[in-house]
């Protein structure tokens, strides 16, 4: 597992670059997360990694990094040491909610964190690699925590992408009919 320090300075490493996908491995699925995956979504992470990749951190940045665009949703701004939380997001959540597949086909996981403020982080299973792989994050203040309505509305407006903008093609969409909100696990 890397320290908070070690993914930060990733971050900061690929927030430099124009492009590139460097992944930096964050830790491993517990058994406790893997079980309740397989169990209550199907889903078997069983021996996974979490991991980040240089991609992902420039679009969460891009997406959720501007205060007044953020503050317009009702999110607070994702900074370069809200990355350090990833790890304890995924294997201490306080929800975990299907997401849906995203366009590739893989499924997707949505884990929820109170830490001070609300944190949604979205994964997707990449079986090819073993890992959960981020695609994206944002975050509320805890005061004004979303519903699961404005939740859903972030990640209308943060995850599909117009194909003309869109490099990845693992975009979730929670309007997809495969996702199901309501299949929380606390």
């Amino acid at each position: 597992m890397n320290s908070k320090t070690e993914i930060i300075n990733f971050v900061n490493e690929e927030l430099k670059k124009k492009c590139g996908n460097n992944r930096i491995y964050l830790g491993k699925i517990s058994n406790k997360i893997s079980n309740l995956l397989k169990e209550k979504l199907n889903i078997d992470v069983k021996d996974y990694n979490i991991s980040l990749k240089g991609d992902n951190v420039r679009k969460i940045m891009k997406d959720h990094g501007n205060r007044i665009t953020e503050a317009k949703r009702g999110q607070s701004v994702v900074t370069k040491n809200d990355f350090g939380f990833i790890d304890d997001i995924v294997l201490n959540p306080d929800k975990v909610l299907a997401g849906g597949v995203n366009n590739g086909g893989k499924p997707a996981i949505i884990f929820e964190k109170i830490l001070g403020d609300k944190y949604t982080l979205v994964e997707f299973v990449s079986d090819k690699h073993h890992t959960l792989e981020v695609q994206t994050m944002f975050k509320h203040k805890k005061k004004n925590s979303a519903t699961v309505d404005n939740t859903q509305k972030s990640l209308f407006q943060t995850s599909r992408t117009d194909s003309s903008t869109s490099s990845s093609n693992n975009n979730v969409s929670q309007f997809d009919s495969n996702v199901k909100h309501d299949t929380s696990i606390n």
